[in-house]
């Protein structure tokens, strides 16, 4: 703050565009800092619009210092020459750094792969790593990233559904059950849990238990469109005609121009 007074109250332009770029960065970074809480406590887009001061008030320094040393030290050198240099000198790291980091950015797992190369010991950055993977079909590839989730912090009920979903994708049911289980252990009203437990149970054939889960999630959740369609699955394995199509109804209402459940709706009620 000394420093900031300092330099507004000097005459030399310079020196105002320079407290003029400070000024900005701690302007525009206020707009995005908080006393709330956060989850995300550093995210580099909270410096793009700050990081403008930061080059002005750089800029304006190279080309004072350059200017201060030609007049004052009698340093025999080209304006455009010196600077030139020093912004080469500047320039050449940031855009080394800055073409390694389009790398970490190139999309969601590369960049949580990034987090979990500085942060080997947070559970967060396994867990989205494993959920990303299963985004893109990889189910078998997500259950590491996963476990490892799980091994770093054991109440992560998310953690815990999605390895469900990896190992209920990969033909182990059983597993996948513990670990729908877990997860509800740990966090009750959590509908995705119950949805996915449902459809374990409805794999393995316990389908009075696949549809009380089911309900469960619509309880949480009504217009969760897989429970419902779930659900009339489910009815419609135990010739609950009536209820079948009353499920499918409710999926429809969701997503009115879902084809599949259109004509299941139609064969149910030629029955």
């Amino acid at each position: 703050h000394l420093q900031f007074i300092s330099l507004s109250r000097n005459s030399h332009p310079a020196s105002r565009i320079i407290s003029f770029g400070i000024l900005w960065f701690f302007i525009t970074l206020s707009v995005e800092s908080s006393i709330i809480p956060i989850r995300d406590v550093i995210f580099e887009h909270r410096l793009y619009l700050p990081s403008v001061g930061v080059v002005i008030a750089f800029s304006s320094g190279v080309l004072y210092g350059i200017s201060y040393a030609r007049e004052r030290l009698d340093i025999k050198v080209s304006l455009l020459l010196a600077t030139c240099i020093l912004l080469l000198v500047t320039a050449l790291p940031l855009a080394i750094i800055t073409y390694k980091r389009n790398f970490v950015w190139r999309d969601e797992i590369t960049l949580w792969e990034g987090v979990v190369g500085k942060s080997p010991s947070k559970a967060r950055g396994y867990s989205n790593i494993g959920k990303f993977l299963q985004d893109r079909g990889r189910f078998g590839e997500s259950i590491m990233p996963l476990q490892e989730a799980i091994e770093l912090n054991l109440n992560y009920p998310e953690a815990h559904n999605n390895l469900g979903n990896a190992y209920n994708n990969q033909g182990q049911t059983d597993e996948a059950i513990q670990e729908y289980r877990e997860a509800l252990r740990q966090k009750p009203d959590y509908p995705e849990a119950h949805s996915n437990l449902g459809v374990a149970y409805a794999k393995k054939g316990l389908l009075d238990m696949a549809i009380e889960e089911l309900k469960a999630a619509l309880s949480l959740k009504s217009d969760y469109l897989n429970a419902h369609f779930n659900l009339g699955l489910t009815y419609q394995r135990k010739a609950l005609k009536n209820e079948a199509i009353m499920e499918f109804k409710e999926v429809l209402k969701i997503q009115p121009d879902y084809i599949e459940v259109q004509k299941i709706i139609e064969s149910l009620s030629k029955q």
